[in-house]
């Protein structure tokens, strides 16, 4: 069965279009739904068992593209920590005007007393991993100084914070597309081709045109046929766990 997500049509690049818009996180996202074992995974998944090897706090549904996903990543830098003597949830609703959000919000509950907060629209994602701690006042805090390697991420995501509880959305200007998205997307599309079934040089005609395929596919120097290899061989990596390189 093909595994092309049902928002792609691999032979045609102008459905990728949209995805040359992505922040880093959010291209993570399309190649890690596009692994046959994140789907199987998603579909027999016990919410009890987090021993999968994805850096999730929970599996998202792969059929979401990154337009829509709200996929909870652990361990990126972005994410803000944050601790509160409130309910987490209490705290949120104090420190943001949740009735005028014009963008999601979802929660997610851990054991260890983390609720994850995600605000997400069209592929941006602010993601608050807020403690609840007795000790702490009933605002939200985090730690004056950050480690030193994560001091530029985590002043960015306070300036989202910021920025999202006085315009109640999240800005596209602080949540800027990947600059390597336009190459993500044509290995997107090459990966789409390959995991459809497709012939490497049906998948090249999908990226160059059939003009430049006819003319090209049988040069001695076997460009075309070399781009197509390696398009679709660092799709399977990124699909596998190369992705993780997007999250840093």
């Amino acid at each position: 069965a093909e595994l092309v997500p049902p928002t792609m049509t691999w032979r045609d690049s102008d459905s990728y279009l949209w995805v040359m818009a992505l922040p880093r996180p959010a291209l993570a996202w399309e190649f890690v739904r596009r692994s046959p074992s994140y789907r199987s995974a998603f579909n027999s998944n016990d919410p009890s068992n987090h021993e999968w090897p994805w850096p999730m706090v929970r599996l998202e549904n792969p059929d979401l593209d990154a337009r829509d996903a709200v996929p909870a990543w652990c361990g990126v830098d972005e994410t803000l920590p944050l601790r509160t003597g409130a309910r987490a949830e209490d705290a949120i609703h104090a420190a943001i005007d949740v009735e005028r959000l014009r963008c999601r919000m979802t929660m997610i509950e851990e054991d260890a007393g983390t609720t994850h907060v995600l605000f997400a629209d069209g592929g941006r994602q602010l993601h608050l991993a807020v403690e609840e701690d007795p000790t702490a006042g009933p605002a939200l805090m985090t730690p004056a100084l950050a480690p030193m390697a994560l001091t530029v991420k985590r002043s960015l995501a306070l300036r989202r914070l910021s920025d999202l509880a006085e315009h109640g959305e999240l800005r596209e200007h602080l949540y800027p597309a990947e600059s390597r998205a336009p190459r993500f997307a044509r290995i997107l599309q090459a990966l789409d081709g390959a995991l459809a079934g497709a012939r490497h040089r049906d998948i090249a005609v999908s990226l160059f045109g059939q003009r430049r395929v006819t003319q090209d596919w049988a040069s001695p120097d076997n460009h075309l046929r070399d781009h197509v290899r390696r398009a679709v061989a660092q799709g399977r990596t990124l699909m596998a766990d190369g992705f993780v390189r997007l999250l840093g």
